[in-house]
């Protein structure tokens, strides 16, 4: 037997082992590492393929802890697959249906994304990277007839931001996501029955670079927490992270629940599906544990590299008078 084909299966499960570890610990906050720990789902099949592989190769200490290393990855991901028991979906509240849309940059086909909004009935819609051009082509479209309340930021490039809704917007304002980068509209949804949640259109920096990662990290960082004694939180959009990123884990401990994991469909890929490669989820709706989750869908986003997500919540009814 060579050097090598004594070593090679070792780094077969190094790889494997360094990968769950990361992925345990929250080790990702490195510019390499914070673009791959998002395809950990594709990595289960990776880990399991190695561990096979051993077995029949009878390298079995090699293999016997590949295999643990799947159990364990397994046993992350899996629960975001699996429809949650949520009795808050069925209380006694105020049922509303909220969407998100990067456009890239304005690319986005306006006219089939009113259709869609139309169609599917959308009371709030967070928009990311919205541009003034596509602003004045949505509104010709009929965007504000749809939308009467807005708070927006149109941008140039990326930084756009913007909430419409069906229904009245109090304490609107936005803030950078981070000092330079993307803008974040946010606004209190009041409701017809008086219920009031706080609502925000997130776009974190993307980690494109190492530079990039520490302008990710601080976006995430300034995320509004959830208030679980306070005030109904939502949070929706681009957080240009998946669930399986130590930084939006933290977020989540917070009190927020993911609208995807809990209805089953964490796997739907978000972002990339134009692209040669696995697509990515990281287009998310985070929501204040008191809130009922009913729905998440995916939909084409005609010109975007995104998906339109879709979300339909159940609020806590307004306490009498």
């Amino acid at each position: 037997m060579t050097r090598w084909q004594r070593w090679f299966p070792w780094l077969v499960t190094g790889f494997v082992v360094a990968w769950t570890l990361v992925r345990l610990f929250g080790l990702d906050d490195h510019f390499i590492l914070v673009l791959l720990i998002g395809q950990t789902p594709v990595m289960v099949g990776g880990a399991l393929g190695a561990a096979a592989s051993l077995m029949l190769l009878r390298r079995w200490p090699a293999g016997t802890i590949a295999a643990v290393c799947c159990v364990l990855l397994t046993a992350l991901v899996t629960p975001r697959g699996l429809t949650d028991s949520d009795p808050l979906a069925g209380a006694n509240g105020l049922a509303v249906r909220l969407a998100s849309a990067n456009l890239k940059i304005g690319a986005a086909d306006p006219v089939r994304l009113l259709r869609t909004l139309t169609e599917s009935k959308v009371d709030l819609l967070a928009v990311q990277e919205m541009t003034p051009d596509w602003l004045q082509r949505a509104d010709g479209a009929g965007l504000a007839a749809l939308f009467p309340y807005r708070i927006d930021v149109p941008g140039g490039l990326a930084e756009g931001s913007t909430l419409f809704s069906r229904y009245p917007l109090l304490d609107t304002g936005g803030a950078p996501a981070t000092d330079g980068w993307y803008y974040q509209m946010y606004g209190t949804v009041q409701m017809p029955d008086g219920t009031r949640v706080f609502v925000q259109s997130v776009h974190t920096a993307a980690p494109l670079s190492p530079a990039g990662v520490g302008r990710w990290r601080d976006s995430l960082a300034r995320q509004p927490k959830a208030t679980p004694d306070g005030p109904l939180r939502v949070l929706i959009g681009d957080f240009n992270a998946s669930l399986d990123a130590g930084r939006m884990r933290d977020l989540m401990a917070t009190g927020y629940r993911d609208a995807a994991g809990v209805v089953g469909k964490g796997f739907s890929g978000t972002f990339g599906a134009t692209q040669f490669r696995p697509p990515v989820v990281i287009d998310h709706a985070l929501v204040d544990g008191r809130i009922g989750i009913k729905s998440f869908d995916i939909r084409p986003l005609a010109g975007s590299d995104h998906r339109l997500i879709v979300v339909d919540l159940v609020l806590p009814a307004a306490p009498p008078g």
